[in-house]
């Protein structure tokens, strides 16, 4: 086989395990493995809102490269079809271990893939979160985590709201040009406002033309 193929597909294969592990925080706050969202669930979701997000926020902030959003976004849990969804507790207590086992397992995933320091590089921006790219990808995480906990548990976890906002906010717009602010400003709008926010309704079914 063409090492080049061969080298995707491997990686491929072992990220399909996403497809069936569970995140960790919805469990550890009650919820059931049922109720948990898969790793590969999640990051689709965070994913496209990422991308819908950069979208709109180019209108106003003309600099921010969406392919680099994307990316970012598609890689941002790669590294756990490894190391599972660590749970919260553990990267709080003990985040140089925690960023540090993330690392060495997406080195590991992309030692044969052409560009790996590039998405490396990506993965430790991320983690910063400092650009106007990572801040809308943690903006998207967060998110996420936020509807998923509302609908499955109706709870809405204030402080992990409040600390993620000031994340958004911290050091913006001397270090982003201001889409952090922007961002923690919508994520207000999302907490307060998203049971009266609702899909775009299905036009009304019309009867068939005639046929002559």
């Amino acid at each position: 086989m063409n090492h080049e193929i061969g080298a995707l597909i491997a990686l491929f294969k072992r990220a399909l395990a996403l497809k069936e592990l569970p995140r960790t925080g919805a469990i550890m706050e009650g919820a059931t493995r049922a109720d948990a969202d898969t790793i590969a669930a999640h990051s689709h979701a965070v994913s496209l809102l990422s991308y819908l997000t950069a979208k709109q926020l180019s209108m106003d902030f003309p600099a921010i490269d969406c392919e680099r959003v994307v990316s970012m976004a598609v890689l941002h849990d790669l590294g756990e079809c490894i190391t599972g969804d660590l749970p919260t507790g553990l990267k709080r207590l003990l985040p140089e271990i925690s960023d540090a086992v993330e690392e060495r397992a997406l080195d590991f995933l992309l030692s044969d893939i052409h560009g790996r320091d590039d998405l490396l590089t990506l993965i430790r921006e991320y983690n910063a979160c400092r650009t106007a790219e990572s801040r809308i990808v943690k903006f998207a995480d967060i998110v996420d985590a936020f509807v998923h906990l509302k609908t499955r548990l109706q709870r809405e976890f204030p402080v992990f709201l409040e600390v993620s906002e000031e994340k958004l906010r911290h050091d913006s717009p001397a270090s982003d040009g201001g889409v952090g602010v922007r961002l923690a400003d919508w994520l207000r709008v999302i907490r307060s406002d998203w049971t009266t926010i609702n899909p775009k309704p299905f036009p009304k079914r019309t009867a068939p033309k005639q046929l002559v």
